[in-house]
């Protein structure tokens, strides 16, 4: 094996470094995107949650309006 400088490894050697920059890259890209979904999930799920809590509270509210109206009007 030869030493000296030879073009044809240079150029290998620079094509192993930009390969791990954007190897790198996608990692920290696909890092990003998997964040993004699971904060997505996450806040559709507890939309879904508090949405349905808000649903029975009102229902709630209503049995007891309606509940005061009945007693109310004896």
């Amino acid at each position: 094996m030869e030493k000296g400088f030879s073009p044809a490894r240079a150029f290998d050697t620079l094509g192993k470094r930009e390969r791990g920059n954007w190897d790198a890259e996608r990692r920290t890209s696909e890092l990003v995107a998997l964040v993004a979904v699971s904060c997505t999930l996450f806040l559709f799920l507890h939309t879904r949650d508090l949405s349905t809590k808000l649903r029975q509270m009102q229902r709630l509210n209503d049995d007891v309006t309606a509940f005061n109206h009945l007693t109310d009007s004896k």
